[in-house]
């Protein structure tokens, strides 16, 4: 029996005219796009673009994984058990064990987003030792690819913030600032403080840094108005890192040429 020509299966598979290709649901999902880890303060939130779209209709999902050392088993569990959120690190090495989130919706989520301080709600991971995150797309029975980020230490990558709560009293040929800490740290940590002034038409200087939150900005003149803004930058205890913190909106105040303190 004489076998068939070579063009009868292509005809078979494709039809005329047509162009073979595996059907849909058989290719490789998309992966996420670009995540970008947001450390502000004591903000940690994961975002990422959506996967490119396909011709499949249903809707795409997000997982979210992390990875850490030595886990304490009640603060966390296996991709296979139910989410629970991550605990400490007692070392910077990835020992290849993901698990999911506790108390927190980062598995099968729409939003292209997970926040690990629940807008506050939450402490988030340790501060002072290193996470390891992944994120993955998923549609009906097909996944893609994770896309795995560097891992993080919060206080080495953080951004931080000015300080909180700043209030300004003129005095005698001075000012004195009063405020709060951009956020609490623990024992790895501490924050100095450093105070950017000048006359309204003057010079900047630098006054810092100081260890307190309460400043006296002395030896000004009588009657003068200085305008100024503080920073805090945050101390890591044996590491040679001081991340400097965004400086705090201008404020300007008018010195006395007496104790007489401005309302």
């Amino acid at each position: 029996m004489r076998p068939p020509p070579l063009w009868l299966p292509s005809l078979l598979f494709c039809g005329l005219g047509a162009t073979m290709s595996l059907p849909d649901s058989f290719s490789q999902l998309a992966a996420p796009l670009n995540p970008k880890l947001h450390l502000y303060n004591e903000e940690q939130i994961l975002t990422w673009e959506p996967s490119p779209s396909s011709n499949d209709a249903r809707p795409v999902v997000y997982q979210v994984m992390v990875a850490k050392p030595n886990l304490q088993e009640s603060q966390v569990s296996s991709s296979n058990s139910p989410s629970q959120m991550p605990g400490t690190l007692s070392h910077n090495k990835l020992d290849g064990t993901w698990y999911r989130l506790q108390r927190l919706n980062c598995t099968d989520i729409a939003e292209t987003k997970c926040d690990f301080t629940g807008g506050g709600r939450l402490k988030g991971f340790t501060r002072s030792l290193s996470v390891f995150l992944r994120v993955r797309a998923k549609q009906g029975n097909r996944t893609s690819d994770w896309v795995t980020l560097d891992p993080f230490l919060h206080y080495e990558n953080v951004t931080v913030g000015p300080p909180k709560n700043i209030s300004v009293t003129p005095g005698k040929d001075s000012l004195v600032l009063h405020f709060s800490p951009p956020f609490n740290v623990d024992q790895g940590a501490t924050f100095q403080y450093l105070v950017h002034y000048w006359e309204k038409t003057g010079t900047q200087q630098v006054e810092g840094p100081f260890k307190s939150n309460s400043i006296v900005l002395g030896n000004l003149k009588p009657f003068r108005v200085y305008c100024l803004q503080t920073e805090a930058q945050l101390i890591l205890k044996n590491k040679n890192i001081r991340p400097h913190g965004l400086l705090s909106n201008v404020s300007c105040h008018e010195t006395t040429a007496d104790d007489t303190k401005a309302g």
